[in-house]
């Protein structure tokens, strides 16, 4: 229009070339005649940037990395003397075969952490080189993306297995996608099942979280193999090998 101070802002097509950020400027000078300046351009084109999140596939080795967390659902079991309280779900997951690992524990402190972590070795019948957790109060005392604090035991557990504890960044969920979808999983296919039923003792949800092993035979969503075949090729090739002495604290 006529005397109109409006001037075109970048368009899709130069957005759509933002792996060439130098030449966009030029490029829309030469679209667009009555068009911002160079300084202008470059305001617009970074607070476009900050709307985006971009993402980066991950590409698990297999073998390399176990990921684990609780599950945010409990269990509620009943006492003899008519209380209920909660039982927290541990789930431990392989990066490459995605098979899982799941088993109940009336408290999520460090004894029942570092439980969780000897009986999941044992399960995949190997250790990873690097094991992935949330950042759990009692075992990460200080959550850092380069330098975390661990607890002295969860120290001691890695080194008796051979691995390496790589916690993941805070707030940053897809660090540990894996484990996040078999948390899903255990929730949707086991607790869901399980939901009319009373139990009395944590090892009643224990016992039935074997169950889980109809999940570990579910198809993968994106690759369509099935876990269990593709984990013993996983536990036999690439896991380290699982020593028989079980680690005890000090």
């Amino acid at each position: 229009m006529p005397g109109s101070r409006h001037r075109p802002k970048p368009g899709p097509a130069s957005r759509g070339a933002r792996e060439l950020p130098r030449l966009l400027p030029s490029e829309y000078r030469q679209a667009q005649p009555q068009s911002y300046s160079y300084t202008r351009f470059c305001e617009l084109y970074r607070a476009w940037a900050k709307t985006l999140e971009p993402t980066l596939r991950q590409v698990h080795v297999p073998g390399e990395r176990m990921f684990v967390d609780w599950a945010g659902q409990t269990v509620p079991i009943r006492q003899a003397d008519g209380a209920v309280t909660d039982a927290s779900l541990f789930v431990a997951v392989l990066g490459a075969s995605n098979k899982t690992y799941v088993e109940a524990f009336p408290n999520q402190q460090l004894a029942s952490w570092i439980t969780g972590h000897c009986h999941a070795y044992a399960f995949f019948h190997g250790v990873p080189r690097l094991t992935v957790p949330d950042n759990p109060k009692t075992a990460v005392l200080y959550a850092c993306r380069y330098e975390p604090v661990l607890h002295r035991t969860y120290q001691e557990m890695a080194a008796h297995y051979g691995t390496a504890i790589l916690p993941a960044r805070k707030l940053r969920p897809r660090d540990k996608a894996k484990v996040e979808s078999g948390v899903q999983i255990a929730q949707r296919r086991l607790l869901a099942a399980l939901r009319d039923q009373t139990f009395f003792s944590v090892g009643d949800p224990r016992r039935r979280a074997s169950w889980l092993g109809g999940a570990n035979a579910r198809p993968c969503g994106t690759t369509y193999r099935i876990s269990i075949a593709h984990s013993q090729q996983e536990i036999c090739l690439h896991l380290h090998f699982f020593t028989s002495f079980a680690f005890s604290r000090s």
